[in-house]
């Protein structure tokens, strides 16, 4: 490393060559004040020193550049710029952990379904289906992998074996999907629009597809 760059690194810790010499002559309490990213070459560049003891007693320091200074002078970001992003990563952060919570419950009551007795409705009722149960949690999963995770505003058992999940926004627009062991019956109903009726469709990857993207439409 030559001199000029060693001035350059020096000055912009706000080092002189002097504040630096100096100190290395006094060896006194004032080492704390540098930077342990000077070298023993770089100050021996300097300063032309040859106490190497100096040197290595001086390196053992670290000292650590005022972030705000490195921030206003070295980036086009300010403080309030740094503050926001990390405001939003624990936003992003807690709304994953809120909906990560928040599927599991969901999962859990899709397995509750299936420990309900014969005719839990008293009109012979069948529990919840193990494979239809199957298929919901995994459209659930599929949702959640295809973009923001949005939980059904209500989940309920039906008497042939089957489970319906629900989707509605603040407009009242609504997704209601029945899912059961080898099809999906659904319905929409979007404000301006006539309500669609979808019965017993085929569960495939273009139907979870169509599926979610109208779920993503709702919000």
């Amino acid at each position: 490393m030559n001199e000029y760059i060693s001035e350059y690194i020096i000055e912009d810790m706000n080092y002189s060559r002097e504040d630096i010499c100096e100190l290395l002559e006094t060896k006194n309490n004032g080492y704390g004040a540098l930077a342990g990213a000077y070298s023993t070459a770089l100050v021996f560049g300097v300063c032309n020193v040859a106490n190497a003891s100096i040197v290595k007693e001086i390196s053992k320091v670290d000292i650590k550049p005022n972030i705000e200074n490195v921030i206003n002078e070295q980036s086009v970001f300010s403080l309030e710029d740094y503050e926001n992003v990390f405001l939003m990563d624990n936003y992003l952060l807690n709304n994953e952990v809120l909906n990560n919570r928040k599927k599991k419950e969901i999962i859990e009551s899709i397995l509750s379904f299936k420990s309900l007795q014969e005719s839990w409705d008293g009109y012979g009722a069948f529990p919840l289906q193990v494979k239809s149960a199957a298929n919901a949690i995994d459209f659930l999963e599929v949702l959640d992998l295809s973009s923001e995770f949005f939980p059904p505003t209500d989940i309920f058992p039906n008497p042939t074996g089957t489970a319906s999940l629900i989707w509605e926004n603040d407009l009242e627009e609504r997704l209601s999907l029945e899912i059961g062991n080898n099809a999906i019956s659904y319905y929409t109903k979007f404000n301006g629009s006539e309500v669609e009726f979808f019965n017993d469709v085929e569960i495939n990857e273009l139907t979870i597809g169509s599926i979610i993207r109208k779920i993503q439409a709702l919000y």
